[in-house]
């Protein structure tokens, strides 16, 4: 601003001397003089001619004309090659030369810093400043750093603004910016002459306005925010932050405050590296609505608070924090939280119409560390009508899902949270918590907890929460839990990051969400069903053990092709030829076509009509013997994951087998038994003489198709097929000829349980004099 001062001083002080010594007479100049005009003159003349110095020496060689073969480009160089040069000292004079060229030549738009000066970077003391309309980016590895012992002219005081003034205001604005490709270095650790209390002040980019966009940038160290935009009551910001690496900031990663919009418009934080989330929070959105934060990561070394951090003020902008989404993040070893949603209202009132519809979904947050009073997963303290649903939250300090008031209390009562489908495992005690869900505030907050797998929390599952009608409470039994892999594991096949692997178990989370909830981003077989965790409905879901109705139907119609073979027996014992073939247990129905099998008819127990009919095949090779069950039931119910749970309860089978076939009033230690729910759970046990060995164990394949849905009345079910696979080395090895064989149908419906098996038994199945012949066809 002094220069055009300077300037018109200088003409002026001109003028005067050439009026007062040509045109005036004698006298009048011998009076002019001897009052003092011509030393004040003189005085004037020396100061205008010192700023004009200073101004030509800091000026950078504006070229006469840019080459047009760089198109709307203009170059910055530090190697003496571009439009602009600079030398290592206050280059903020040439970058900012350039970008006052782009903004007054409209055939121009883009400034380019190039990375052509070696291990010189581009040495700032003072504030880069973007017209509108402008893109300023530059070489992946062009360097823009603070100058070492910065002593910074005011207290708000910014590395990159904008450049338009506002009244009243240190930090400027602009619309239409891109800033891409570079990186920022506020050197830190090198700056004795920042004071401690401000040292986390000063941003490192701050600009109020709209359409902004920053991309592709490398923020090493900050003394301060390394973005922060300022809206008071913008509605439409489209502002998208995106492909960033954000290390050791000062105060914030991310910093937007009082702006709200949704749509294309929206504020949009995504696809970022929080590297280092330290001395306050990763991103924060004070007072902002309509928010997308999604597909982050995050992570610290023990400093900073959380990783993303909400908040309502009930501010004067009327944008409220309402209808923000926080998705597909990633969130891990930062203090206190991994999410917060606080109410900062210092005692007052909530409009809770203005904290309504946000949404929080498919994060993974692990290892988080309380600190100062405050640890887990996710908090919220003051927003209504909260939804948070398919998240991962494990072996962190503190709660897994809390309402904690964290910075200023509200007067305001009636907020309601609902948890659906979430994993809440291996929380540890901090500062008094520890729960799976814990409803500190319970006189103000009511959560909702269903379909949640709850499970192995230090202090319990829940404080003044009620337990949800269909949550559980088992090992998730996840894919790599120590190094951070919360996929989880299944016999159908698990997402290990570069593949699908087959594992030797199945999760109890697998096909056990609610089943009102999305499932069409599964892959086949999903089982008609969401899993519970970060992955349901995801790309990266693991495969349903319970697999496809569609192939379920399949199988139906090529066995409801086949004739039922004759009935072969010994002492009058039903019997079944069992041909030599090799099955593939995975859901390939052709493996069946040409084999005959035998049938069976149940009326249930709450109804004399015909409810379930189950077609039975079986097959051997060298190495297993093969069973294909095909069920028509309408109503499919399961609950049992574990083979403590009472499978014969579930809709289930169940498998006998006397290999040496030599019956006997109680199963021997050659005599075995299978029960398989539609779960895909299993009881192995072996004969004893006596009873039964429920320690043996079997490494069985099996495969479980539904054609519908399980424990759910509403709907008719069609119903299921169950593929097995024993192998003859875990019973004694394959024999020749004739075995001992019994099956069974266990029908659940509405509570009530028929039991039914081949020919009619109406005691212990446990007897194999009681069983029917298997025949090993040659």
């Amino acid at each position: 601003m002094l220069y055009p001062v300077a300037q018109a001083l200088l003409l002026v002080l001109l003028i005067s001397a050439i009026v007062i010594y040509v045109i005036f007479p004698v006298a009048v100049r011998k009076k002019v003089s001897s009052m003092g005009a011509m030393q004040i003159i003189f005085v004037l003349a020396v100061v205008a001619a010192g700023v004009l110095t200073v101004q030509y020496l800091d000026a950078p060689a504006v070229p006469p004309v840019i080459d047009p073969a760089d198109g709307s480009v203009v170059y910055v160089s530090a190697d003496g090659k571009g439009d602009f040069n600079c030398d290592g000292v206050k280059d903020e004079v040439e970058i900012n030369a350039a970008l006052q060229y782009v903004g007054e030549h409209e055939d121009y738009d883009t400034v380019y810093l190039l990375d052509d000066g070696g291990d010189n970077d581009y040495i700032i003391q003072g504030t880069i400043e973007i017209p509108d309309d402008t893109t300023l980016t530059g070489d992946i590895g062009a360097t823009v750093k603070l100058v070492s012992s910065f002593n910074p002219p005011r207290d708000d005081w910014q590395m990159v603004s904008g450049a338009t003034r506002l009244s009243g205001r240190g930090y400027k604005q602009s619309n239409n910016v891109a800033v891409t490709n570079l990186t920022f270095d506020a050197d830190r650790w090198n700056q004795p002459l920042i004071p401690m209390d401000m040292v986390d002040h000063y941003p490192t980019i701050e600009i109020r306005g709209k359409d902004l966009t920053f991309h592709d940038l490398s923020f090493t160290t900050g003394i301060g925010d390394f973005i922060k935009v300022i809206n008071s009551g913008e509605q439409y910001p489209n502002l998208n932050i995106y492909n960033n690496y954000f290390g050791r900031s000062g105060h914030v990663g991310v910093y937007v405050l009082y702006t709200g919009s949704t749509g294309d418009n929206r504020i949009w934080i995504h696809d970022n590296v929080f590297g280092h989330v330290a001395a306050n929070t990763g991103v924060r959105l004070d007072e902002c609505s309509g928010a997308l934060v999604e597909r982050n990561t995050f992570t610290s070394f023990n400093s900073g608070d959380s990783a993303i951090y909400l908040t309502y003020k009930n501010d004067k902008s009327n944008t409220g924090s309402a209808d923000n989404e926080i998705a597909y993040n990633t969130i891990y070893g930062v203090r206190e939280y991994g999410i917060v949603l606080a109410a900062e209202v210092s005692g007052g009132k909530v409009d809770r119409s203005e904290t309504t519809g946000n949404y929080i979904h498919h994060n993974l947050i692990y290892n988080t560390i309380g600190d100062d009073g405050n640890g887990g997963g996710i908090s919220v303290y003051g927003y209504d009508n909260v939804r948070i649903e398919s998240n991962t939250i494990a072996n962190g300090e503190g709660d897994g899902i809390s309402t904690k008031e964290y910075h200023g209390s509200t007067s305001t009562t009636g907020f309601t949270i609902t948890a659906t489908n979430n994993i809440i495992t291996g929380m540890d005690t901090y500062d008094g918590r520890g729960y799976g869900i814990n409803n500190i505030e319970h006189g103000s907050h009511t959560i909702i907890s269903d379909h949640n797998n709850i499970y192995n929390n230090a202090l319990g599952d829940y404080n003044h929460v009620d337990e949800g009608a269909n949550d559980i409470h088992f090992d998730s039994l996840f894919y790599d839990e120590a190094g951070g892999n919360y996929h989880l594991r299944s016999t159908a096949g698990t997402w290990t990051g570069s593949g699908w692997e087959i594992m030797g178990d199945n999760s109890p989370c697998i096909d056990a969400g609610d089943v009102s909830s999305s499932y069409s981003n599964e892959p086949d077989p999903n089982g008609n069903r969401i899993n519970i965790g970060r992955y349901g409905d995801t790309s990266e879901a693991s495969k349903s053990y319970s697999g496809n109705p569609t192939i379920s139907a399949i199988i139906k119609n090529i066995f409801s092709d086949d004739v039922e073979q004759d009935a072969p027996s010994d002492d009058g014992r039903e019997g079944l030829n069992i041909v030599r073939g090799t099955a593939t247990v995975d859901g390939d129905a052709g493996d069946w076509k040409d084999v005959a099998g035998i049938s069976m008819d149940v009326a249930s127990a709450k109804d004399t009509k015909k409810d379930s009919t189950a077609s039975i095949k079986a097959m051997y090779d060298d190495s297993y013997i093969y069973f294909a069950f095909d069920v028509d039931d309408s109503d499919l119910q399961a609950e049992g994951l574990t083979e403590t749970d009472g499978l014969h309860r579930d809709d289930s089978v169940e498998i006998y087998l006397d290999t040496l076939h030599n019956g006997g009033s109680a199963m021997q230690p050659d005599d075995y038994h299978f029960i398989i729910n539609l779960n895909g759970a299993m009881v192995d046990d072996v004969g004893t003489g006596s009873g039964k060995d429920y320690d043996y164990s079997c490494d069985v394949v099996k495969r479980v198709m539904l054609q519908g849905s399980k424990n759910h009345a509403a709907d008719l079910d069609a119903g299921y097929v169950i593929e097995v696979a024993i192998p003859w080395s875990d019973v004694g090895g394959r024999p020749s000829g004739v075995i001992g064989v019994f099956f069974a149908i266990n029908d659940q419906d509405a509570g009530d349980v028929s039991f039914f098996n081949w020919y009619g038994l109406t005691g212990s199945y446990a007897v194999p004099d009681h069983w029917g012949d298997g025949t090993l066809q040659a």
